[in-house]
């Protein structure tokens, strides 16, 4: 199994434990971003784990996780990603 594959494979199984098997991965122009639930603002977004690459930003965002549990969206409550202060971009 490659590297991306293994990634998918943790961060689907990290999302089924903490948001139900939400899990959002976004790839922009210059980055990507990967966080656990469904973003409801602009802000959740820019508080996602990001990288260079999918695998950056995939092996950020478990790390996190792995660290805290706590990156994750949550519906209705303002700014809902919650990630470390020595974490957050």
């Amino acid at each position: 199994m490659d590297e991306t594959a293994q990634l998918m494979s943790l961060l689907e199984a990290q999302a089924k434990s903490l948001r139900d098997g939400h899990l959002t991965i976004l790839r922009f122009t210059a980055n990507w971003r990967v966080g656990f639930g469904t973003p409801s603002e602009r802000d959740d977004i820019a508080k996602a784990a990001d990288g260079p690459t999918f695998a950056a930003a995939a092996r950020k965002a478990s790390l996190i996780q792995q660290s805290t549990a706590s990156i994750r969206w949550r519906r209705g409550q303002g700014s809902n990603l919650r990630v470390p202060k020595d974490s957050a971009p």
